[in-house]
């Protein structure tokens, strides 16, 4: 058995990685490397109360010392990728149909939408806009002349 116990921290290591993988709060990914250093003690000789005391010890200042400066990290990173809806903020289109406060149609990148504008009047066929926000299903629009650029904006379009 004492020849075999690398092997079973080291499985051990490897469920716990996996598992890691579908939970994502590092949890299982500190007592994945607490498992790795019982391996290592058990790999060099160790008896199994020695190489799981390794496995706890390691597993302990991984909790206190290594998780919570990775999560303050991750947390402060910023979203930088717009996805779904997000990502048509800024986007540059066409009016298809006259667009007011109440109804319109626009062609953006990806297909047509329903339109309403916030200015006072419509803004009519054919005049280039900026998608300013969205509302649901229904882009809020301006004339792109009208817009504001967006300092987030990834793409830069409208600055």
């Amino acid at each position: 058995m004492d020849d075999m116990q690398w092997l079973l921290w080291l499985a051990a290591a490897i469920i716990l990685g996996i598992i890691e993988i579908f939970t994502v709060d590092l949890i299982f990914a500190m007592l994945a490397v607490g498992a790795v250093g019982g391996a290592i003690a058990a790999g060099l000789g160790a008896p199994w109360w020695a190489s799981g005391l390794v496995a706890i010890v390691l597993a302990v200042l991984m909790f206190l010392f290594v998780r919570p400066r990775v999560l303050h990290r991750l947390r402060a990173m910023p979203n930088v990728t717009p996805t779904n809806i997000d990502r048509m903020i800024g986007e540059i289109g066409t009016v298809l149909e006259s667009v007011s406060g109440n109804s319109g149609l626009v062609k953006l990148p990806g297909g047509e939408w329903t339109a309403r504008t916030t200015i006072t009047g419509s803004i009519p066929r054919g005049t280039i806009i900026y998608v300013e926000r969205i509302d649901g299903a229904t882009a809020m629009v301006l004339p792109k002349d009208n817009a504001q650029p967006m300092v987030n904006n990834i793409k830069g379009v409208g600055a």
